[in-house]
């Protein structure tokens, strides 16, 4: 019983240490920041960072001031971003730039969009940041 107790506490404490020691975002990310913003969507298709991609593909354009220059490859084409709303968690690849969007902004496929909320919505806030 003193051993089964003893084995349980150690599991307990080896899951605890592991999940507090995993990195969450990508420290040359925008140094690993958290981003606010407003959540829309688009028609996907061939994206700024050079890939084809479908409305049923968890992707995101992030704005161009993040972007950066649209006639280049970004440093942040095909990173991974996890998307907060409303109580609910989604991971995209970063597959485009989105003229139309603010500093923090992301503009999702539709079947991501779907997964946080309605199209009829248009837009909702968002919290994100960058997967290391």
């Amino acid at each position: 019983m003193l051993h089964t107790l003893y084995t349980w506490i150690f599991t307990v404490l080896l899951c605890c240490t592991c999940a507090s020691s995993a990195p969450i975002a990508d420290a040359g990310a925008q140094g690993g920041a958290s981003y606010s913003g407003s959540a829309t969507f688009y028609g996907a298709g061939s994206g700024a960072c050079g890939s084809v991609s479908s409305p049923d593909d968890y992707i995101v354009a992030i704005s161009q001031a993040q972007y950066g220059a649209s006639s280049a490859v970004s440093n942040y084409c095909y990173k991974t971003v996890t998307i907060t709303h409303n109580g609910k968690t989604a991971q995209a690849k970063v597959v485009d730039d989105c003229e139309g969007c603010g500093f923090g902004d992301l503009d999702m496929s539709k079947a991501l969009f779907t997964f946080f909320e309605s199209p009829d919505v248009g837009r909702f806030p968002i919290k994100w940041s960058y997967v290391s």
